[in-house]
């Protein structure tokens, strides 16, 4: 337990307070000592996510990706994490998305490629970028449009922010 690895999503989080925290004695913990996403943010957000539709989260980098699927399922998501595009194709049948949340930095499969071969697959199923991509959260809304990109979030990521955008573009 705590441990960080794949199977552990408890070792995502740091203690919030507490000696365990590695915070002195005397000094309180502030926000930045306190990030904990799944307690935090359901608080803040006060709402469960889009009836329980399915999010397919495609992301090369394990510990982001197990940490956004635990937020999305702790807030009435259905989500479904995989580490490539191209896993993610291969298991398409069974994953049944309602929309899909993908880095573009890719390591089997360029995320640019992915986004076009679900574009292929379903035209109409919303794709959110969440990237670590430079300028990537400056594309107008014709080039995400071309690229068949309904929004693009630049990490680090506000986690409202996702599920608010994921809200936006199942109501669209």
């Amino acid at each position: 337990m705590g441990d960080g690895s794949a199977d552990d999503a408890e070792g995502l989080l740091r203690p919030v307070s507490g000696p365990e925290a590695g915070l002195p004695e005397d000094r309180a913990p502030t926000a930045r000592d306190t990030f904990d996403p799944f307690d935090t943010m359901s608080v803040a957000a006060g709402r469960r996510g889009a009836g329980g539709a399915r999010v397919l989260v495609v992301d090369p980098d394990i510990r982001f990706g197990l940490l956004l699927k635990g937020f999305l399922e702790s807030h009435g998501w259905r989500a479904d994490w995989v580490s490539d595009g191209r896993k993610a194709l291969r298991d398409w049948d069974s994953l049944h998305p309602d929309v899909v949340v993908t880095e573009l930095q890719g390591e089997d499969l360029d995320g640019f490629e992915f986004v076009e071969a679900v574009n292929r697959i379903d035209p109409r199923l919303p794709v959110v970028v969440c990237t670590r991509l430079a300028g990537a959260g400056q594309w107008s809304r014709d080039a995400r449009t071309s690229l068949g990109i309904e929004a693009v979030l630049v990490r680090p990521l506000q986690f409202l922010q996702l599920h608010s955008t994921l809200e936006a573009v199942l109501a669209a």
